[in-house]
């Protein structure tokens, strides 16, 4: 569930200017340059979740290391978004 929303926010993201233009109330223009805190919320719920559900059922290092390596591609992909006006594209096509 976390991980659609920051997708989805993230896509939501590039139509910010024609939500504007149009008068659609999205996420997107709701959230306006918080954006980036809410995509790291999102993220840091979605893999502090995954870690006690690993914890919960007895996982071993393959599942704590594909988590880690999960949580790295978020977290690069998050900081690399552009964030101020009308978010670009770039950063989006790697989610």
């Amino acid at each position: 569930m976390k991980y659609n929303c920051i997708l989805l926010l993230a896509y939501v993201c590039q139509d910010k200017y024609y939500d504007m233009l149009i008068g659609v109330k999205s996420t997107a223009l709701k959230f306006g340059d918080q954006t980036k805190p809410w995509l790291t919320g999102f993220g840091t719920g979605m893999v502090s979740l995954l870690g006690l559900t690993g914890l919960l059922c007895d996982q071993t290092w393959p599942y704590y290391t594909a988590l880690g390596l999960t949580a790295s591609h978020l977290a690069h992909q998050v900081g690399k978004q552009g964030w101020g006006g009308r978010c670009p594209g770039e950063g989006v096509e790697g989610l």
